[in-house]
């Protein structure tokens, strides 16, 4: 009896130091309409006509972007993530959304989106965090950016970023980095066709799971804001996006997406599992110590 208790406080041990809490929030993708653009009160209302999502399928080619009608519409009514997105998009335009917590949450990231000849819709200007939105960037760009957290100020699960290593990555390689400090920005036309990326950090946080000193708890995800605009390739040709009239409809989706928009919490979190066990574990604990 005292070997199993032994085992099972050694357990429970286990689990407190190694086991990290994530509480991961929804993020939610839509397109729709742009409405009133108010800088003064610092709103942006929006129309949001589908959900984007991904689907991977079986995983032998490339995931598909999947959009789901909203009927009817949802209105939403949202602070942008940084003031410069009231100059990328404008009232009557398409534009891709991602908020967080719902759809009456936070908006995380605002896109312009066009569509090409090809019927792929892309992102010509973004406010937010990039990693937020399924569509690349036009010109088969895309941006992957690795935060550094600030461990002297983590707050659970997350910390300031002290900077990101931005990666600009296209037509199937890495071809840019750059270190990014909160405030500065990199403009890359390396391709000769005369396309170009301007990426500026703004700020943003960073998992602070690297920093030893920093508690164990649950937490939201972290969270970083950019402004990327992108001008286009010599020659491309771009039209309004077509909004979704049907109830679902797919195209081809980029290979290279760091992390899905859409994510939903049915599933248990890896911190509600470490709960779990825990509870059991202490469970069986008081039921051995009472025999």
């Amino acid at each position: 009896m005292k070997l199993r208790y032994s085992i099972l406080c050694l357990l429970i041990a286990f689990l407190i130091c190694t086991v990290p809490a994530v509480a991961v929030l929804q993020e939610t993708a839509v397109t729709g309409v742009v409405g009133d653009v108010r800088p003064v009160d610092d709103r942006i209302n929006f129309s949001a006509y589908a959900t984007i999502g991904l689907d991977y399928g079986d995983d032998t080619g490339a995931p598909q972007t999947v959009y789901t009608a909203i009927e009817p519409p949802a209105e939403l009514s949202f602070v942008p993530p940084n003031p410069a997105a009231y100059d990328l998009v404008t009232a009557g335009e398409t534009a891709a959304v991602t908020m967080l917590g719902g759809l009456d949450g936070t908006c995380i990231a605002i896109a312009r989106v066009q569509e090409t000849t090809d019927g792929e819709v892309v992102i010509t200007d973004l406010a937010g965090d990039p990693n937020a939105l399924p569509n690349k960037l036009v010109g088969d760009y895309s941006v992957i950016y690795e935060a550094e957290p600030d461990c002297d100020l983590c707050e659970g699960t997350i910390a300031p970023a002290l900077w990101v290593n931005v990666t600009l990555h296209s037509e199937g390689m890495d071809i840019f980095t750059q270190r990014l400090l909160p405030g500065e920005y990199f403009t890359y036309n390396g391709r000769n066709d005369g396309s170009a990326v301007t990426v500026s950090f703004i700020a943003g946080e960073a998992l602070a799971s690297a920093c030893p000193e920093c508690s164990v708890m649950a937490g939201p995800q972290p969270i970083s804001t950019f402004v990327i605009e992108v001008t286009p390739p010599i020659g491309m040709e771009l039209m309004d996006a077509t909004l979704i009239e049907s109830a679902t409809a797919s195209t081809t989706a980029p290979t290279k997406i760091p992390i899905p928009s859409t994510t939903s919490n049915a599933q248990p979190t890896p911190g509600f599992l470490s709960v779990t066990v825990l509870a059991g574990l202490i469970g069986a604990l008081l039921i051995l110590r009472r025999t």
